[in-house]
């Protein structure tokens, strides 16, 4: 039985539970936005992981993973930029600023990575498939 799908709802749950709260005007203690910084690594780490395994093991790429992918890549590049800007991760004040303003880049990296990778494995399936 794959755990892959109740544990992603559950941490899925949870970062909408967090998004609620910061909605609302709560100011999150240290710890939270720790917890919120490591889980969210945990979360691009599951889709190097996933990724991966798509390619090498199953030799194909699952759509639901996939929307699962383009929505960790910004939660977490967005979570690191804010927990450093609220000067939780420890970052000096412009290193906290140069990461909320590269926000954005460090997204944009992530997918490219994703991209990339995907045209490698597949690239002569790609071209026959679009050309």
């Amino acid at each position: 039985m794959c755990r892959t799908p109740s544990s992603g709802a559950i941490a899925f749950g949870a970062l909408t539970a967090i998004g609620a709260v910061l909605l609302s005007g709560v100011r999150l203690p240290r710890w939270m936005w720790w917890g919120l910084s490591a889980g969210s690594l945990g979360g691009i780490a599951f889709v190097i992981w996933f990724l991966s395994v798509s390619i090498m093991t199953f030799g194909k790429l699952c759509p639901f993973c996939m929307v699962i992918w383009s929505v960790t890549i910004p939660v977490a590049a967005h979570s690191w930029a804010w927990a450093a800007a609220g000067g939780h991760l420890g970052l000096r004040d412009n290193q906290a600023l140069d990461l909320l303003k590269a926000r954005w880049w460090v997204m944009a990296a992530m997918y490219l990575a994703v991209v990339l990778t995907i045209i490698i494995a597949f690239g002569s399936q790609l071209a026959r498939f679009f050309g």
